[in-house]
């Protein structure tokens, strides 16, 4: 069972979040973690105009002293929750002056956390588009999978659906599946783009014989079906019950991807990014930052390194 880091704010989407990996991963361990700015101290005030006195001395403490509080009542809402949902669950708090998720990041190698889990901010063409800017942070940085788990609520005794384009990052997720959802269902899924479909191809094949398009058609889907093979081979090797399942697309690849999820009605979407590093990091792939920014099931992204 994995160990796992959910960073938690009190929102509506991180209370669904806390609910949806309480399904998938019951009896796990879960670390509820509260990130909070720290409020202005004495020096800075004093630096940006404020006069020191007792009033001043009151202001700067009873400041601090809400803060705290706020977060320390946030982090038990969290970890209640987390309980009630049949996850070990235990919590902790972290000041932050540059911002939160690195703190998150940092303190999910420091405990050394399988998966990080962070919510979305909700389910409609605009909400789903924009993820916070603390999870897209995550997202983008993380060194470990991330499970983005959007405002919704979904039953949790559906397959894994795996992305597999054959990559290293594909392989990747196919590794992590097995190991943080061993013994659910799983599908490996690959997007093959059809020469007779395909926008770039297709203004030529049109003009060849019936019978030359057709077989270039079939060679096509003759090497996709071969490739998402591999990738179910290789799921079976880490002891996953996995099945292959094909779609030809011109493009859109994610929308395929996220539409096979909804047809198998899959609890969750796995799929690899790019990798990690200076560029690689901010550059998690086409396919799966779109599945990420537009998700309506929880969904993992997973580093070649993960």
């Amino acid at each position: 069972m994995p160990s796992l880091l959910i960073a938690y704010d009190g929102s509506d989407a991180a209370r669904s979040a806390i609910r949806a990996v309480g399904g998938l991963f019951r009896g796990a361990d879960a670390l509820v973690v509260v990130a909070y700015e720290r409020p202005m101290s004495a020096q800075r005030a004093l630096q940006a105009g404020a006069t020191r006195n007792e009033a001043f001395e009151r202001c700067i403490a009873e400041l601090a002293r809400e803060v705290i509080e706020r977060a320390e009542a946030t982090a038990q809402e969290g970890t209640e929750l987390a309980a009630q949902v049949g996850l070990s669950a235990e919590s902790v708090i972290v000041a932050t002056e540059g911002g939160v998720w690195p703190e998150i990041l940092t303190t999910a190698r420091e405990r050394n956390s399988d998966v990080i889990v962070c919510g979305t901010r909700g389910r409609g063409g605009v909400a789903r588009a924009l993820l916070g800017s603390t999870s897209s942070s995550i997202l983008r940085h993380a060194d470990r999978p991330v499970l983005i788990v959007p405002d919704t609520e979904l039953a949790a005794s559906g397959p894994t659906l795996i992305a597999y384009d054959g990559s290293e990052g594909a392989r990747a997720a196919i590794a992590t599946a097995a190991r943080v959802f061993a013994g659910r269902a799983a599908i490996v899924f690959h997007v093959w783009r059809s020469p007779l479909r395909d926008a770039m191809t297709g203004q030529v094949l049109p003009t060849s014989p019936v019978d030359v398009a057709e077989a270039f058609e079939e060679e096509a889907e003759g090497s996709a079906r071969r490739l998402a093979e591999e990738g179910q081979a290789l799921a079976q090797e880490l002891g996953l019950d996995a099945r292959v399942e094909l779609a030809a697309s011109p493009g859109g690849r994610w929308r395929a991807v996220a539409a096979a999820a909804a047809s198998a009605d899959a609890c969750v979407l796995v799929a690899g990014s790019r990798g990690c590093g200076s560029v690689a990091s901010a550059i998690l792939g086409s396919v799966s930052a779109s599945l990420a920014h537009n998700a309506d099931r929880p969904t993992m992204i997973v580093r070649p390194t993960a």
